[in-house]
């Protein structure tokens, strides 16, 4: 009881002694820039317990304390802080008016649809998200395409369209031309394509027969836009293959926005069970940045950056391959010496301006870079013996080689080197007109490339090198080159997306131009695509509307060779 009543008069004691302590009042009124009042600002003092907050006009009453300096902060979400400073005498009342400043960002509206204008003859849409669901060993976009596109070797990203070869398949990222190495010959050589699948947004696909705002390459184009994220997000993979990581976020007030991939990819394990067999040692390893900046509503950059590191090591050791009728077989085992070393580094960097001074006009500056420094390197020398395998089921011997019909070697030798080098530098635009969609580009490009190849096959027989000479070694094949040059290219393009509502129909019109410095070549290409969905409707037993589309595709190239 003692205890209590000591701490009751020493409570007593300190309310007294605060009650006695000089005091003013602070009272007034919370504005915005534009003289509108502000409720729920907190308002307090610097160092003082309690507060109060700005009622529905924006007025506030507060005692301070008096005869001393004093911090008032003013503080709520959406504005800047504001900071007074203040020093009031004992039962002094001020009366002031507090303007704060925002610091939310105020934009137009952005409306968020489909980037593909109207309807688009020949293309195909593919969902990025499905990516890991198919079941193959190259993953990724490539993975999916390959599904419905010819190509035999599981081991390659690359795809057969249209009967042309790989290298006339466009792909753009955001726009962007990507390219992929110029020496690989094989899947085993091929690393991580380019596109890195957990920064893809949208991906269109057309199979030939494209617009001409797309290159001069007639097979397809692969249009991949990366994403522009949000908020913060991450992924991690792992595998028997390798492993992939990325990284995406947003900052300065929204304002930027950022993702960064990295992936690294062996196919060590899947190389075993190669038919030649041996010591393989691939590794690919790819670093991918995707920036976006919003200057303001009108001006945005994008930054784009590669870097590819592809190794292949081999060391063989031998293979066997048999073949045949089932009562005649032969067999081919060869015995390995030598090794192959390949080496794929390319780099690519590129920047773009975008410009829109309207809602209907887009303007576009684009500027890029490519290099990649390739070594093919190997000297192997395979010793081989053919022969007849035993088939007779009686035989002790059965599937065992009787005789031998020949013995030979074989040695392969390179030592091709490529530097490439590539700058690019365009300018693309569009404007909406309603009916019509217009779209114009042009595009300077600079080649500087290094080439060195010195490969050859040497084939021995029974002592003789084949072809034989007494006096000069023949090679079974040879090359050997070098070559330095530098070239320009340019390009431009004009085309018009017209939309007839009434009928359903869509034509997309067109002309490009190329010119190759190199060859002094001069292609013109028109394009014409048209699209019609008729307004047919038939209503089902489940009340769905049935839509058919017949798409036209007409394209016709124009050659000329111009002396300039």
């Amino acid at each position: 009881m003692k205890k209590t009543g000591l701490l009751v008069s020493l409570l007593f004691i300190c309310v007294n002694l605060f009650a006695q302590s000089p005091t003013a009042l602070l009272k007034g009124k919370v504005m915005d820039d534009k003289n509108n009042p502000i409720e729920g600002v907190n308002i307090s003092v610097k160092e003082v317990a309690g507060g109060t907050r700005s009622d529905e006009k924006g007025l506030f009453s507060l005692p301070v304390p008096a005869d001393k300096n004093i911090k008032i902060v003013f503080s709520t979400v959406s504005f800047e802080t504001k900071t007074l400073f203040k020093r009031l005498a004992a039962g002094e009342t001020s009366t002031i008016t507090v303007t704060m400043k925002s610091n939310v960002i105020t934009t137009k509206t952005v409306v968020i649809k489909d980037d593909r204008r109207r309807n688009e003859a020949g293309s195909v849409r593919i969902d990025p998200k499905l990516y890991d669901k198919m079941p193959s060993i190259v993953g990724g976009i490539e993975g999916q395409l390959k599904i419905f596109l010819s190509n035999n070797n599981e081991l390659t990203s690359q795809y057969n369209v249209r009967g042309g070869n790989f290298d006339e398949n466009l792909v753009y990222i955001n726009d962007f031309e990507v390219y992929r190495p110029f020496l690989v010959r094989s899947g085993q050589q091929e690393g991580l394509s380019i596109i890195n699948p957990e920064l893809v947004d949208k991906v269109n696909f057309s199979t030939g027969g494209f617009q001409s705002k797309y290159g001069d390459k007639m097979s397809s184009v692969l249009d991949i836009t990366y994403k522009r994220p949000k908020e913060f997000a991450g992924s991690v993979s792992l595998s028997l293959l390798g492993f992939g990581a990325h990284l995406e976020g947003t900052g300065i007030k929204k304002r930027l926005s950022y993702m960064v991939g990295v992936r690294q990819k062996s196919n060590q394990y899947l190389l075993q069970a190669q038919q030649t067999k041996g010591v393989y040692n691939p590794t690919f390893t790819d670093i991918q940045a995707f920036i976006n900046y919003q200057f303001d509503t009108d001006w945005q950059v994008d930054v784009f950056a590669n870097y590819a590191r592809n190794r292949f090591d081999f060391q063989p050791a031998s293979s066997t391959q048999s073949f045949g009728l089932i009562n005649r077989a032969f067999q081919l085992k060869t015995y390995y010496n030598g090794s192959e070393t390949d080496k794929f580094d390319s780099r690519y960097g590129g920047v773009s301006l975008t410009h829109t001074p309207n809602n209907k006009t887009t303007l576009k500056l684009i500027a890029s870079g490519f290099q990649t420094n390739e070594s093919e390197t190997y000297d192997i020398q395979g010793e081989y013996l053919l022969g007849e395998i035993e088939t007779d089921l009686g035989k002790e011997n059965f599937g065992e080689v009787k005789y031998a019909i020949g013995t030979g070697i074989v040695h392969n030798y390179a030592r091709n080197y490529l530097n490439v080098n590539v700058a690019n530098i365009g300018h693309k635009g569009s404007y909406d007109a309603n009916r019509h969609f217009l779209q114009w580009g042009l595009n300077t490009e600079i080649v500087n490339i290094s080439d060195k190849l010195n490969e050859w096959e040497r084939r021995d027989s029974a002592g003789f090198s084949q072809p034989y000479s007494d006096s000069v070694l023949y090679m079974a094949k040879r090359y050997k080159t070098s070559q330095d040059f530098v070239y320009s290219r340019y390009s431009a393009f004009i085309q018009d997306n017209i939309s007839f509502d009434s009928i359903g129909l869509v034509a997309t019109g067109g002309i490009r131009f190329n010119y190759n410095a190199l060859n002094k070549e001069f292609l013109i290409s028109p394009r014409l695509q048209l699209s019609w969905k008729p307004k047919w409707k038939k209503t089902s037993s489940s009340e769905e509307l049935q839509v058919f589309i017949i798409n036209l595709l007409f394209t016709e190239k124009c050659v000329t060779s111009m002396a300039m």
